[in-house]
């Protein structure tokens, strides 16, 4: 084992460490769920410029919301 331990006299140092870690976290956490919940960015524009392998990468990601079924239109919020 190393001899390396935490010693007491870089508390500040690691207690800002811990701090920038948690913040990170949760600005990477409100940044996805902004992208993927609110601006609804789909991952597979990300390999369009892709030929080989691109159509099953594409289709394995896709949103599938469906067809919205005869009489329903007015229940399904996105059309309005």
């Amino acid at each position: 084992m190393a001899d390396e331990a935490i010693d007491y006299s870089e508390r500040w140092r690691n207690f800002g460490i811990g701090w920038a870690y948690i913040g990170f976290n949760i600005f990477g956490t409100v940044l996805m769920y902004y992208m993927f919940r609110v601006k609804h960015y789909n991952p597979t524009s990300l390999v369009r410029g892709v030929r080989n392998g691109a159509p099953f990468f594409c289709r394995v990601l896709k949103r599938r919301s469906g067809t919205t079924p005869k009489g329903k239109e007015a229940d399904n919020g996105r059309l309005v």
